[in-house]
């Protein structure tokens, strides 16, 4: 069962922007391999996983039922997918989970430091290092408002 919520954490969070989880479930060790996520550990863990009948049974039951186990398609195509967020001072609007939790919703990515590697770092009042680091690298620096337009762009 640990295995269980690690996987599901690590594709809920990693995978769901590159694979449906269907997809998921038929991928070779060497596919898996590919992935630069993770690590020999986890493919044999994957690959045993969905190499049980009983898990493969109960994925069947799912989709029969109906379950869709993959991105919503406004979320695949969504303007931060796969983008790298940094979070820094206190925000107004959102607890730092929410903001977490809807970044990660819609596809992108959240990150406790800032490089090169980072899109965006959401910029609360009072923010820290992360802030100055974010404009001495050039880091697209945006505040809630700002966020809130990336996130809803038909709004504008």
């Amino acid at each position: 069962m640990a295995f269980a919520r690690s996987f599901l954490s690590a594709w809920t969070n990693t995978f769901m922007s590159k694979f449906c989880f269907e997809n998921l479930c038929n991928l070779s060790k060497e596919q898996l391999d590919s992935i630069p996520e993770i690590g020999p550990k986890m493919i044999e863990s994957i690959t045993d996983f969905f190499q049980d009948k009983n898990i493969r049974y109960i994925l069947n039951k799912f989709k029969k039922a109906g379950l869709k186990l993959s991105l919503e398609e406004n979320m695949q195509n969504s303007s931060i997918a796969n983008k790298i967020f940094v979070l820094t001072g206190t925000l107004k609007k959102y607890s730092r989970n929410e903001a977490v939790r809807l970044i990660e919703k819609y596809g992108g990515k959240v990150s406790s430091g800032v490089s090169k590697n980072t899109d965006f770092v959401l910029a609360g009042d009072d923010p820290g290092s992360k802030f100055d680091k974010a404009k001495k690298i050039g880091v697209k620096i945006i505040n809630e408002e700002e966020f809130e337009k990336i996130l809803n762009p038909d709004s504008i």
